[in-house]
């Protein structure tokens, strides 16, 4: 199921973004993800699960915050309201929660308080396991 109620448009920092045509509930479903599943990471895809990484065609456009207002529901391939979003909002998830290891580490830009600096993956910024 796809959503119809995105939109791509440039913001803030000038690239390419998602933004909300209507408002979202917390919770809801804003759009499904679709695409080839692939084994390894690329600079656009989402990560499902350790060996499975989504190709979608709406996800590329989908930036990150580390005060995000999007999670991805991994086990229906579905990106979730985090929190109420209004219309005309730009749409975000946290990387860093989803992605294990980034294909394409980047230095972030997202201006929020709770902002990491560097975004490379959980790997990096979860503590090791016991």
């Amino acid at each position: 199921m796809r959503n119809n109620f995105v939109v791509v448009k440039i913001n803030k920092q000038k690239q390419k973004g998602l933004f909300a045509d209507k408002d979202f509930k917390k919770g809801e479903v804003i759009f499904s993800l679709e695409g080839e599943i692939l084994k390894e990471p690329t600079k656009y895809t989402i990560q499902l699960s350790r060996e499975k990484h989504i190709d979608d065609a709406l996800g590329q456009y989908l930036n990150h915050s580390c005060d995000p207002n999007t999670y991805i529901s991994a086990g229906e391939k579905a990106v979730r309201a985090l929190r109420d979003i209004s219309k005309g909002e730009e749409l975000s998830f946290d990387y860093n929660l989803n992605e294990y290891e980034i294909a394409t580490p980047f230095k972030c830009r997202c201006s929020s308080p709770k902002c990491r600096g560097e975004i490379r993956g959980s790997k990096y910024t979860l503590p090791p396991p016991c």
